[in-house]
């Protein structure tokens, strides 16, 4: 990420530029990651569940959510790699 998710991008007057908008995919990813671990960590460390009941009955839309946000950011750096190379070449 190149502009802080929490400071730079909101004092921005437009998120409309390419720059934030790529920076806002790679946030999500970040972000769905860190509300995984936290919730995961609640239920298996603090509450005592068992990991596999928790990942199996308990956590599946923040597992669909997570995955959707790597699969968001792995499209956007292929797309971008692509966008790339024909305009360098």
């Amino acid at each position: 990420m190149t502009k802080c998710p929490k400071r730079g991008i909101p004092s921005q007057e437009s998120v409309t530029d390419l720059t934030t908008l790529v920076n806002l995919v790679y946030y999500r990813e970040v972000a769905e990651t860190k509300a995984m671990t936290e919730v995961l960590s609640q239920k298996i460390m603090t509450e005592g569940k068992k990991f596999y009941d928790v990942w199996m009955y308990e956590v599946s839309d923040q597992i669909q959510n997570m995955a959707l946000a790597f699969a968001e950011r792995f499209c956007l750096e292929a797309a971008m790699s692509k966008f790339n190379d024909l305009t360098s070449g």
